[in-house]
């Protein structure tokens, strides 16, 4: 009878190790799940000196090292209510008396605006005692049409730096999963994330790969539909994406001070410097609604902090006459703050 049981055991524990198959690989390699466990979030984490570009809806996290042993531990505070904690968990390093540890706290930005997101390091029982140190995030929360997302069967024109987007239909309850591999290193992934559709059993969802363009060339992302357990396996489908990356410069960039003659139609550029480090950034009006923000990006300086970066804006001129676009430098959180610093630009579409 023991025999049997051990035998059973045996039977079982094979099996089981026989249907898994962990994440084995990266870009142009198939991730590999246990079977029966859909693919994790590549949730983007924020990074101080800069500010992060979060797609509306979108989840993001921030990740420091805290020594629970000396009594110090994080706490945070948000600009606004729009910025949801989902999650706040410890992750353990060495098993030793007294070694660091990560914390990671995971958020989703609700709706579209500027905020800031402001962690100290205190003993919280000391109530008047000034952080040991500080850590602040700015996030830019956009919807997802300011991010350009690719058509197959078309060459889709990005500039250089610019982020874009891939959404394809997937149904984790099949067991087929996308992945993907580019024909260079020069497109970065930044993130992917699941989008679910209705809350039911065997419901569709939408998969959204965020990528950067880093220079300027033509570029291939080839996307396959394949059983994750199952290696080896040929593609239920694949889609290809052609990418041309050019410089900023070969879209017309507004000049202040002058009449920009645009056609109709036609897609321009502003840019204008801005250091995040220093809580300002701009902002913008129109004077009218014929012309249309395509989209908006950050083209970061020097990788130090408090170095200076370029805000890229894209708009479109859908009909003819003449129009100004009012730029404002602020800090966009202080309700009715003045401007430090303002821009305008002319235009005559014709």
């Amino acid at each position: 009878m023991n025999k049997k049981i051990f035998i059973a055991i045996g039977l079982v524990s094979c099996l089981l190790s026989s249907s898994a198959a962990f994440a084995s690989g990266s870009n142009g390699e198939i991730l590999r799940f246990k079977a029966g466990h859909p693919a994790t979030n590549d949730i983007r984490t924020l990074k101080t000196g800069m500010v992060n570009l979060i797609e509306e809806g979108q989840e993001f996290k921030v990740i420091l090292e805290e020594n629970p042993s000396t009594g110090y531990s994080w706490s945070y505070k948000t600009s606004s209510d729009n910025v949801k904690l989902i999650s706040d968990q410890a992750k353990k390093g060495k098993n030793m008396v007294g070694s660091p540890s990560q914390r990671v706290w995971t958020f989703k930005a609700n709706q579209k605006g500027t905020y800031k997101l402001e962690f100290l390091y205190t003993q919280p029982w000391e109530i008047a005692t000034a952080a040991s140190k500080t850590v602040e995030y700015v996030i830019e929360v956009n919807s997802t049409s300011n991010i350009p997302t690719l058509t197959a069967g078309k060459v889709n024109k990005i500039e250089e730096g610019r982020e874009f987007n891939v959404i394809l239909d997937q149904n984790d309850s099949t067991g087929y999963q996308w992945d993907f591999k580019a024909s260079s290193e020069s497109i970065q992934k930044i993130s992917d994330q699941v989008k679910k559709g209705k809350n039911m059993p065997g419901a569709p969802s939408q998969k959204v790969w965020t990528f950067k363009a880093n220079q300027s060339g033509t570029y291939k992302l080839q996307f396959f539909y394949t059983p994750a357990w199952e290696k080896g396996t040929s593609a239920l489908k694949t889609v290809e994406y052609t990418i041309e990356v050019n410089p900023v410069g070969n879209m017309p960039v507004l000049t202040a001070g002058k009449v920009n003659k645009i056609k109709e139609g036609q897609e321009f550029n502003v840019i204008l410097d801005q250091n995040d480090s220093t809580g300002y950034e701009w902002d913008y009006k129109t004077s009218n609604e014929s012309v249309q923000k395509i989209s908006n990006y950050i083209k970061t300086g020097k990788n130090i902090v408090g170095s200076p970066s370029q805000k890229v804006w894209t708009f479109k001129a859908n009909q003819k006459g003449t129009y100004k676009l009012h730029f404002f430098y602020a800090q966009l959180w202080e309700k009715n703050a003045s401007a430090l610093k303002s821009v305008e630009y002319t235009i005559e579409v014709g």
